[in-house]
């Protein structure tokens, strides 16, 4: 079930402008029918009231969304260019073992041709 916030305008826009609001990312990337049905994907996850962590940064659900998205590429053997609004995430973990430690400007993960002068 969609959740709707006080002051929302959604439902008012679908309405306006003829668009549908599905309740879930896998059946809005598919349009309501069995197969990916979009062209790109745009995520952008900041807006609302979400917790915050002991260093006070707001975990926003940007790589959920992400997963989700990718997961229906996975279903649907077809993916799409995504477009994420800022970071994936605020946690380290879920890079999933691409790196050992973060990366840092001067390392070679994120500079291989170049060096701290």
């Amino acid at each position: 079930m969609t959740r709707f916030r006080t002051g929302d305008l959604s439902r008012k826009r679908a309405a306006e402008f003829g668009f549908t609001i599905y309740p879930s990312i896998a059946e809005a990337l598919r349009c309501g029918s069995k197969r990916l049905a979009v062209d790109a994907v745009l995520i952008i996850g900041e807006h609302g009231n979400y917790p915050r962590n002991e260093l006070g940064q707001t975990l926003y659900p940007r790589y959920p969304f992400f997963k989700q998205v990718v997961d229906v590429f996975k279903k649907d053997g077809k993916s799409t260019p995504v477009f994420n609004d800022k970071h994936l995430s605020w946690k380290w973990e879920w890079a999933e073992g691409q790196w050992s430690t973060p990366p840092t400007p001067w390392t070679s993960h994120s500079w291989p041709d170049r060096r701290c002068r």
